[in-house]
């Protein structure tokens, strides 16, 4: 399947290369409004995800994971952000988003969630009202053609929330891999306390108060209802979404 069928423009592809070791994140359909270009350097020691601007190498993320511990963190443009767990065996995380808050207001409570089969495993970034508005579409058997991430909704296009879904939704395909590959995140995860954060630290947590969780915490993170609101977002673009082939 070739590069020119996937003409979406709010779709970035991900590309491995095992020689040096890093993905190439750009996007599938260049044009002058869309033409990003970010190098992931994967890391054994910290910070274990690397995401630089590949025309002058400026640092725009990071992300480290931990040997134990089923939770992860990220930083963006300075701004350091907590990926906590929402379940202990499955794909369940959430971050603080910056990009996504609305003016004035708190960081807002993301929620990704996943859905796999014998080829594809997709994930999922729903907003505090469960709508989707981003999702990585990765192949599972893929050597060098990782996948694809979509971006949908009013902050499609944006670069800030672009920047910020594509740091944190490798950091959490990388913790899943992580996860999936090594027998201690078996402890970790018994060990864990998942769910939404408390209001332990009023600065950096303040969207994580009881009342702004509640309407979360009620909320059922099944893929399955995810992926269909996927389908219902971006009907047009998601018959794009053909399965990668690596």
């Amino acid at each position: 399947m070739s590069d020119a069928e996937y003409v979406q423009p709010n779709t970035l592809k991900v590309d491995f290369s095992w020689k040096k070791f890093r993905c190439l994140v750009t996007d599938a359909s260049p044009s002058p409004e869309h033409n990003a270009s970010m190098i992931v350097h994967c890391n054994l020691r910290k910070p274990h995800l690397e995401f630089r601007d590949s025309n002058d190498e400026e640092l725009i993320g990071t992300g480290n994971l931990h040997t134990f511990k089923i939770d992860s963190e990220s930083e963006v443009r300075g701004q350091p952000m907590h990926i906590k767990a929402l379940k202990r065996y499955t794909t369940g995380y959430t971050h603080p988003s910056q990009a996504y808050r609305t003016f004035g207001g708190s960081p807002m409570n993301m929620t990704w969630t996943s859905s796999t089969n014998f080829k594809n495993w997709d994930f999922v970034c729903l907003d505090e009202n469960q709508e989707p508005v981003a999702r990585f579409a990765s192949n599972v058997w893929a050597v060098r053609k990782l996948g694809f991430i979509e971006f949908m909704g009013d902050k499609a296009s944006d670069p800030a929330a672009r920047e910020e879904i594509v740091v944190v939704g490798l950091t959490i395909y990388y913790t899943m891999l992580l996860r999936m590959n090594n027998i201690f995140q078996l402890f970790g995860a018994v060990a864990a306390k998942p769910g939404y954060p408390k209001n332990e630290n009023e600065d950096e947590h303040e969207m994580y108060t009881p009342e702004a969780t509640s309407s979360s915490r009620d909320v059922d993170l099944d893929a399955k209802t995810a992926h269909a609101r996927v389908s219902t977002v971006g009907s047009s673009s998601s018959s794009a979404m053909k399965p990668v082939e690596g």
